[in-house]
């Protein structure tokens, strides 16, 4: 894993935008439905009864574990509806019950953290879990089309930067440090599927929090960075991360 000593704050980039991202991947669970997918079938959870997300995703863990309790935590303050409620945490998981979750799950936590911050994040996770409980996650990689995207095409783009310390597959000696069993780590295509270019453009400008981009400059990055192709009347963007699980 390498260190950016440049790394933009979780803090930083979402404390005056996490109200509409949550909101945006609600309103829209088509758009990453692979990807949470992913993180289902990767986590592979029989029967949990008490999940907690954290830093939070919107409302759509739901659809997968509709017999679950589902908690949700974020390093920054959340304004809650009534569907949903939001526990400020921090990087060690503060504020968060000990042994009772049968599983962490979250996508992309990590790359606004420092290493310090991740090390406390996992072990912090690991005092949540019940025994047998399971941390899985989906993280973008290190020098990846991804870390790229953002680190590039989106830092010059966005109102608040964006540099990101990306892991590695070596990162399941961490988790291993903290006393996780059963790690492993493989890389996953979960594809963002939109219905038009239009949505494609609008989805990304909100979700990333991105100023006004010339269309067919915006259209050229994706398709140079990470690619996207038509299926049918639907565009299917590559979204490619690296996953990882571990058991207490």
């Amino acid at each position: 894993m390498i260190e950016n000593q440049q790394t933009t704050s979780y803090k930083q980039r979402l404390e005056t935008h996490i109200n509409h991202y949550l909101r945006l991947v609600t309103d829209y669970p088509s758009v990453r439905y692979h990807e949470f997918n992913s993180l289902v079938r990767y986590a592979d959870l029989a029967n949990p009864k008490q999940i907690i997300e954290v830093p939070a995703e919107g409302q759509i863990l739901e659809r997968f574990y509709p017999d679950a309790m589902i908690t949700r935590a974020d390093l920054v303050p959340v304004k809650g509806t009534k569907e949903a409620a939001y526990t400020l945490t921090d990087w060690s998981l503060s504020n968060i019950k000990s042994s009772y979750y049968d599983a962490v799950l979250a996508l992309a936590p990590l790359h606004h953290a420092t290493a310090s911050q991740k090390k406390h994040y996992i072990e912090g996770a690991y005092t949540c879990l019940k025994n047998e409980g399971v941390i899985a996650f989906g993280e973008v990689e290190n020098a990846s089309k991804l870390s790229v995207f953002l680190d590039q095409f989106v830092n010059e783009h966005t109102y608040t930067s964006h540099h990101g310390e990306y892991p590695e597959t070596s990162f399941m000696q961490v988790m291993e440090e903290a006393q996780f069993k059963e790690v492993t780590s493989d890389r996953l295509n979960c594809n963002w599927i939109f219905d038009s270019q239009t949505q494609m453009l609008d989805y990304m400008t909100q979700l990333f929090g991105l100023k006004p981009i010339q269309e067919k400059l915006f259209l050229k990055a994706l398709s140079d960075i990470l690619g996207f192709k038509h299926v049918g009347e639907k565009i299917y963007l590559n979204w490619e991360l690296l996953f990882f699980r571990g058991v207490k």
